[in-house]
Order: C-alpha cells, then sequence, then structure tokens
C-alpha cells in the first residue's frame, strides 16, 4: 500500500487554484465527481496511469488531496513551502512495498515537523521539529505513520471526491 495526502487549511476552490498554480501541468481530466474506484479507473488506460492524480474533498476547515500516484515523494520540502504559501499544509504518507514514509507539517508558512524515512536509501532521511499531533504516538520511523494517516484526528478519509489528472512529464 501506499497511501497519502496533503491538505490545506482553506477553502476547496481556493486550494485547488493554488495546487492548479503551483503544479504549473496541463489538466488532463477534472474535475469530475468521483468514488475511490471509479478515480482509479478514469486516471488509468490500459492500466498505466495517465498522470499525476488527485481525489479532493472539503473535510472540516481543511481540503483534503489524497494522492493515487505516489507524487507527494517526488516533492521536497521547498516546494511543499511554496504550496503552501501562508496556509498551513500536511503532508502525509507511507509506502510499505518500498519502505518509506513522509511527514511535513507547515503551520502559517513555516515548516514546524519534517520527517522523511526511506529504508532502502538513507541519504535523504530527516526527522526534525515537534509535532502537537503526536504527544501520544511519536513518528520515528516510515511505519509509524500508518496510524497518523489514517487517525481520524489528522488524518483523512476519503471515500469520494472531486478528481483531477494532471499532465507528468516524467
Amino acid at each position: 500500500m501506499c497511501p497519502g495526502y496533503f491538505k490545506i487549511k482553506a477553502g476547496k476552490e481556493a486550494s485547488v487554484g493554488q495546487l492548479i498554480a503551483w503544479i504549473g501541468k496541463e489538466l488532463l481530466k477534472g474535475p469530475i465527481e468521483v468514488s475511490q474506484l471509479e478515480a482509479y479507473n478514469e486516471s488509468t488506460e490500459n492500466g498505466n496511469w495517465l498522470g499525476r492524480s488527485f481525489i479532493v474533498s472539503q473535510q472540516g476547515q481543511w481540503t483534503v488531496f489524497e494522492d493515487i500516484t505516489g507524487f507527494i515523494y517526488s516533492e521536497g520540502t521547498d516546494a511543499w513551502s511554496r504550496l503552501a504559501k501562508e496556509y498551513d499544509l500536511v503532508v502525509a504518507g507511507y509506502n510499505d512495498s518500498i519502505l518509506l514514509g513522509r511527514l511535513i507539517i507547515i503551520e502559517e508558512g513555516k515548516v514546524v515537523r519534517e520527517f522523511f524515512e526511506h529504508e532502502k536509501d538513507r541519504s535523504d532521511d530527516v526527522n526534525e521539529g515537534p509535532s502537537p499531533y503526536e504527544d501520544d504516538s511519536p513518528i520515528g520511523q516510515w511505519s509509524d505513520l500508518e496510524e497518523f494517516v489514517y487517525d481520524e484526528t489528522y488524518g483523512y478519509e476519503v471515500n469520494e471526491g472531486t478528481l483531477y489528472v494532471f499532465k507528468d512529464d516524467s
């Protein structure tokens, strides 16, 4: 599994606008209202991803972007800071097939927590900053992110939402 998401503490329209400007890629599909299963079908052709795909939903004060293609691991903290601008942003995910996890928490445009671990390549590992979300269950290795990702207090649960698929030049 490789669940991952990022969320911006702002309304859906503003957050999607920020994403479109930040990602800088052609929008191939979207907005399309979908379930999780439909999102996969709409985002692939003959079993191959069409591009970077996100299911977007509003959850309270947050706009949540479920990353269904693994994009969150390809961008560094500086790039996520540019997306956040002055907003709060959380990036969280793990991939148990390649043993990797990422957590970035940005509050009011400032990085307050950064965690990245790739068990097979430790050259970029980082574990810095306090997080109010980790009082009871600190994150010390990539596998600790499973609980964080799925916890209803600070995680996500996207069963349906608005699909956006962006061209991926890589």
